[in-house]
């Protein structure tokens, strides 16, 4: 009993004297963005044109409904196939 709480009391001590060292330096990291503001084509060259907004297309509602069923399907299908074959083999039972 008095091994075993020795014990505790040193894992206490380490985590409790890790997590003080670990704070203080994980807070100086410091970063500054050295730019405010996007450019503008002015700032760029007067040539220069702003690139379209690229937005992705919708997915379409068949295409959800197919994830949703696969993700059913071997939601369910991977258990079922395990039971079947006999379960977990590593556990001993």
């Amino acid at each position: 009993m008095v091994i075993a709480l020795g014990w505790l009391l040193l894992a206490v001590l380490v985590l409790i004297l890790s997590l003080a060292w670990a704070t203080p330096v994980a807070g100086q990291d410091e970063y500054s963005r050295p730019v405010t503001t996007v450019p503008q084509p002015e700032d760029i060259g007067q040539s220069y044109e702003l690139p379209p907004v690229q937005r992705p297309l919708p997915r379409s509602a068949w295409w959800y409904l197919a994830d949703i069923i696969l993700l059913t399907t071997a939601l369910v299908a991977t258990p079922t196939v395990d039971h079947q074959r006999g379960g977990n083999q590593c556990s001993g039972q």
